[in-house]
């Protein structure tokens, strides 16, 4: 295979091998959004306790906290609301779950996520390129493909950072977190 031919099978099928080795810097917001909202509802990961007491919220670039309130038959007021204070590391640690090798087979990757929904380029991910190597007969990578392909950056998606808003007490923006690297067949 060479570094624009494109997959024409398994996980990465539509996708150039440049894509799949390489990943992305520009994740698709759209997607990050809707695997954050499918993280709340999985009932594998267990929540800290103070989402018990709110409602959140997830735009493209914020995500936004309703703290409930103490006496639904009460008017909504500061003293009627439950006052939680910065939950940023709170959010970061649990979406961040969902991106940690540990979580894998029991959470739903966002790589699987990827793939069943949009299937666009996200993490480099070298490794498969190999895995094909040994696995599929058909699939060859030439040394000067490899050669090409070790002076390219791998950005791998790691997670999320999640920071209040300055001046905002409910709303935090969230941003993909990329480690960029080099990578050796």
């Amino acid at each position: 295979m060479n570094i624009d031919d494109i997959f024409e099978f398994g996980q990465y099928k539509s996708l150039s091998l440049k894509d799949v080795y390489q990943g992305t810097l520009n994740i698709n917001r759209e997607l990050l959004r809707n695997f954050l909202i499918n993280c709340l509802g999985d009932k594998n990961v267990p929540k800290p306790h103070i989402f018990d007491f709110l409602e959140i919220q997830i735009g493209f670039e914020e995500i936004n906290i309703d703290p409930n309130i103490f006496n639904e038959e009460k008017l909504e007021s500061m003293q009627n609301t439950i006052l939680i204070g910065n939950v940023a590391g709170d959010l970061q640690n649990y979406f961040n779950y969902f991106f940690s090798p540990n979580w894998r087979g029991i959470t739903q990757s966002f790589e699987r996520f990827n793939r069943s929904n949009l299937s666009t380029v996200i993490g480099g991910d070298p490794e498969y390129l190999i895995w094909c190597s040994k696995e599929i007969q058909e699939f060859t990578l030439n040394s000067q493909t490899k050669d090409e392909l070790e002076k390219l950056q791998v950005h791998r998606l790691k997670g999320i950072s999640v920071e209040q808003r300055e001046g905002y007490q409910n709303s935090y923006v969230y941003k993909p977190i990329i480690r960029t690297e080099y990578f050796q067949f």
